[in-house]
């Protein structure tokens, strides 16, 4: 399943009222090691130093949605929500 089918996935499971066509996506790849965060690195996988993140914004709920990928968005190791009223 690609990076869109997975967030998709996601979408339907927790949020289904949010389930339209007003997500904006964007996507950077970053190496392991320009981690802060002690907890996101320790869930990433050994021996894979680069990643994607893929941001999703739904304006009109205040939502954003983060995945993280391998490079191929084939492998989700994370997901993140924000409400950003």
């Amino acid at each position: 399943m690609d990076i869109i089918g997975q967030f998709r996935h996601y979408l339907r499971a927790h949020y289904p009222d949010l389930d339209d066509d007003r997500w904006l996506v964007d996507g950077m790849s970053f190496n392991k090691e320009q981690l802060k965060s002690e907890h996101l690195k320790a869930k990433l996988p050994k021996g894979i130093t680069t990643f994607k993140c893929y941001f999703f914004a739904h304006e009109p709920s205040h939502t954003a949605i983060y995945l993280i990928a391998d490079q191929e968005g084939k492998e989700v190791y994370d997901i993140y929500t924000l409400n950003i009223s």
